[in-house]
This record gives structure tokens, C-alpha cells and sequence, in this order.
């Protein structure tokens, strides 16, 4: 038995135990472990049973806030299934309860979601409606990362990444909308905020911002 297979009979033993003494946090927990799991090993399907019960389990008994990643994951999954109405049903909730939450940083992961979503749409099925969807969604996560920038809700999270990724994707939006000069415009301000921020040459989100040019 390989490391990941000891690692989730371990977390299938700690979710039984939890669930046969009635402790629902641990219970939901456990769930969102193995489904966790389960999605890195690429068993999507299978993931999204046991997010499903952790769903099941914090909507009834936990708070509100509980749900956050959960939808998250949920969305993520159906959408790298392309199940987008699936998919856009739990992004749109997560961003219904981080508005709800007034919880910033889960509304801009979830609006950024809801943008590449949308995006996708677009290419999948060629829905011209969903582009303008994806820069609606793209421009709040973009607002939102700066605002998070500027004010961080912890010393752990600086938001640089998150508001440099949000030039990106609105910039390849700007391309499938045939605004050149527009996305020519947003992605060099993406690298000028990168030399300003002295971001390594090497880092992702710049070497997309390149790339994109």
C-alpha cells in the first residue's frame, strides 16, 4: 500500500470514528479530507461524493462560514468535469455566502471562479453571452484583490499574486473579445506592477503576463 493509500484509509478511519460519536465538525472534516485526496489523485467523480456529505453535513449542523470551501471545491470540480451548470450553481453560492459573510477574500476567490467558468463556457460552447459574464466576475476579482492588497487581512497574505493573476485573466478576456489594444494595455500594467513589487522574472503570474504579450 502506497503513502496517498495509507493516507486515505487513515482519513476514512478518522471519519468513521467521528461519525459514530455524533461529532459533525470533525465528521464534515474528515469528509473534506478525503475528498481533497481523492481530487489530487484526479478521481473527481469520487471527490465530489465525499464533498458532498461534508456539504450535507455543514449546512445542517455548522455555521454558515463552514460552507465556503466546500462550495468552492464542489464548483471547482464540476468544472473540471464541465458539468458547468453544476459548476456555476456552487460558485454562485459560495459567492451568495461570502457576500452574506461580507468575507472579501472568499469573494474574490469565488468571483475569480465564477470569471474562468464563464471563460471556459465560452470556448466549450461558444455562449458569446458568457465572455461578457467572465469580465463582469474578472473586473469585481480584480477590485477585490486590490483592495486586499492595499489592506491584507493577516501578515500571511499579501494579495500581489491574486491581484497580478486578475491583469492576466482580464487581458485574455480582452483578447477573445478582439480588444487587443485594451488587453495590451491591462497586461503591462500587470508587468509594470510586477517591476514595482520587484516579483521575480521566474514567478508564474509574470511569466504569463509575458507570454500573453
Amino acid at each position: 500500500m502506497g503513502k496517498n493509500d495509507l493516507e486515505l484509509a487513515e482519513a476514512k478511519r478518522s471519519y468513521r470514528s467521528a461519525k459514530e460519536v455524533g461529532n459533525r465538525r470533525e465528521e464534515a472534516r474528515w469528509a473534506n479530507v478525503i475528498g481533497d485526496i481523492l481530487k489530487n489523485r484526479g478521481q473527481y467523480v469520487e471527490a465530489i461524493k465525499w464533498l458532498r456529505i461534508d456539504y450535507e453535513i455543514s449546512s445542517q449542523f455548522l455555521l454558515e462560514k463552514d460552507l465556503l470551501p466546500t462550495c468552492q471545491s464542489l464548483g471547482e470540480l464540476y468544472l473540471r468535469l464541465e458539468d458547468f451548470n453544476q459548476a456555476l450553481n456552487y460558485q454562485k453560492e459560495h459567492l451568495q455566502r461570502a457576500n452574506d459573510a461580507n468575507d472579501l477574500v472568499e469573494q474574490q476567490r469565488a468571483n475569480t471562479q465564477l470569471g474562468r467558468t464563464y471563460h471556459e463556457l465560452f470556448f466549450k460552447k461558444e455562449d458569446h453571452s458568457a465572455l461578457h459574464k467572465a469580465k463582469k466576475h474578472f473586473n469585481n476579482a480584480m477590485t477585490l484583490a486590490r483592495a486586499l492588497k492595499e489592506n491584507p487581512p493577516d501578515s500571511k497574505s499579501s494579495f500581489l499574486k491574486e491581484y497580478i493573476d486578475s491583469h492576466n485573466n482580464i487581458g485574455m478576456l480582452d483578447m477573445d473579445l478582439d480588444n487587443l489594444e485594451a488587453a495590451e494595455k491591462i497586461l503591462n500594467k500587470g508587468l509594470k506592477i510586477c517591476n514595482e513589487e520587484e516579483v521575480s522574472e521566474n514567478e508564474d503570474g509574470r511569466s504569463r503576463l509575458h507570454h500573453n504579450l
